[in-house]
């Protein structure tokens, strides 16, 4: 997490238009990480405070703090890459399994899917854009614009 905050021109500021929907953050970091982890640690005010109580649903979070939370997490639980990817992916699918979404999920192809990552994006998303570049048969391609 250090490394990260310390490669932004502002730190935890940086950024500050980017933002993510409490949603996400909390399907990353509730109960992620035990409370007793987190005595007499000095993370950023902010990131602890996502640790200790995740922001809830509807609440807008600066991107950057989000990014900085999961990587507070990486370093706390002490995960490799690969561990880090085993414990992303669960997670990660959690996110996109909301009620609605999971309906439409379901019940859809891929390729009618894939034209709603842009919309589910900027559902969940401020500040960013993701656009579809190009589409194959079983490959996509997405830009991600900040």
């Amino acid at each position: 997490m250090s490394a990260y905050l310390a490669g932004l021109p502002q730190g935890l500021q940086s950024y500050p238009a980017c933002l993510v929907k409490g949603t996400v953050v909390r399907s990353f970091t509730a109960d992620c990480v035990p409370l007793e982890k987190l005595e007499g640690l000095t993370l950023p005010a902010e990131v602890a405070a996502h640790l200790r109580e995740p922001p809830l649903d509807c609440v807008w979070v600066p991107e950057v703090e989000m990014w900085a939370t999961l990587l507070a997490t990486r370093d706390l639980l002490d995960l490799d890459d690969g561990a880090w990817l085993v414990w992303f992916e669960p997670r990660s699918r959690e996110a996109l399994t909301n009620p609605v979404l999971r309906l439409v999920m379901n019940f859809s192809s891929p390729e009618l899917l894939l034209p709603l990552s842009q919309a589910y994006w900027a559902m969940t998303h401020k500040g960013s854009k993701l656009t579809i570049v190009e589409r194959a048969s079983h490959a996509l391609t997405l830009a991600l614009e900040y």
